[in-house]
């Protein structure tokens, strides 16, 4: 008796409207958000990999002791730390 009230229950909330609703947009917004998030993965991936290059090549340029020439020296700026 327990399990034929426990199979109707269940069979009224699976046959609902609401279920079946919730059900097709679970099914059609997980696959959805798992390709876009794919491809952002895929384009966070090609801008590391040249965001790589980038700074290995900027690190060949200029030796590893040459001061950065954007950056300004405390001393000719007129600033001088206390």
């Amino acid at each position: 008796m327990l399990t034929t009230l426990i199979q109707k229950e269940m069979m009224h909330h699976i046959l609902s409207v609401r279920f079946v609703a919730l059900l097709v947009m679970c099914l059609l917004l997980v696959p959805l958000t798992l390709h876009i998030n794919y491809r952002n993965y895929l384009q966070n991936q090609v801008n590391y990999q040249e965001s790589l290059k980038l700074s290995t090549a900027e690190s060949e340029e200029k030796p590893p002791d040459a001061p950065d020439p954007d950056t300004e020296s405390p001393l000719l700026s007129g600033y001088l730390p206390c």
